[in-house]
């Protein structure tokens, strides 16, 4: 959360409601974070898009 720069209420809701989808600043903060460790992450593997 720290890096991503995103709310812990917000981070939980994501994790735990597969009804809820991110806007589009909060999936690039998450993309961002995440490529730091896999540098081929794309939004196409958590989200339908």
């Amino acid at each position: 959360m720290r890096k991503s720069g995103l709310g812990r209420n917000t981070v939980g809701d994501l994790a735990n409601n597969p009804d809820r989808s991110p806007t589009r600043k909060t999936m690039q903060k998450i993309l961002k974070v995440l490529r730091e460790f896999d540098s081929r992450v794309k939004a196409d593997d958590f989200w339908d898009m």
